[in-house]
């Protein structure tokens, strides 16, 4: 067991993170009915009109063996980026959902993207389908027993200290959401390399 390097004190100020969803998402709602509340929920996230958008996804293979992670990240002029990952030959399906997580933020902390009221916006809604994974990083930073955990919650905070205001949402998976579909199509292809 990894104890969190972060201290307990360490503030999540300007990280958000919701598994909240309208009562249509449920799977008996069928995936019309999923698809269209998860989609009027996603516009109603404050700074959704100019926020950069990941959609991270992460699958192996019987939820045990080759693992991969994928991301999809969109920025409001729509210019798109992609992130493949491999998660490991032994992996659990909750283990390649972080994976993608990490690598994605890994990808926007790298970028020369930093706030701007004209070209870049300080909001980043990160949606995922995986309530294991979210509920992982919802635990907190000084909760985190792993050093995936506790990487991404390092990321988090180094991009909310330059500025950025952070959004994670729990999203249903498979009902059309194209983001979600996206970074699904990315996870299969990562779980190959």
């Amino acid at each position: 067991m990894v104890v969190a390097q972060l201290p307990p004190w360490t503030s999540s100020e300007g990280i958000t993170i919701s598994c909240a969803v309208p009562p249509d998402c449920v799977r008996s709602a069928g995936d019309q009915a999923r698809r269209a509340a998860a989609e009027a929920m996603l516009a109603d996230l404050p700074g959704a009109e100019r926020a950069t958008w990941v959609w991270s996804d992460g699958l192996a293979e019987g939820g045990t063996v080759r693992g991969g992670g994928g991301a999809l990240i969109v920025l409001p002029a729509g210019a798109e980026w992609t992130v493949k990952t491999p998660a490991g030959a032994l992996c659990s399906s909750t283990r390649a959902e972080l994976v993608a997580l990490r690598a994605a933020l890994e990808e926007i902390a790298e970028s020369d993207l930093t706030p701007d009221q004209d070209t870049h916006p300080d909001t980043i809604i990160v949606c995922l389908d995986s309530r294991a994974a979210q509920q992982t990083v919802d635990a907190g930073p000084a909760a985190q027993t792993s050093q995936l955990g506790d990487a991404i919650w390092r990321l988090l905070m180094q991009l909310a200290n330059r500025g950025r205001r952070l959004h994670l949402q729990w999203v249903p998976a498979h009902c059309g959401l194209p983001g979600n579909e996206r970074a699904d199509m990315l996870a299969m292809e990562a779980a190959e390399l």
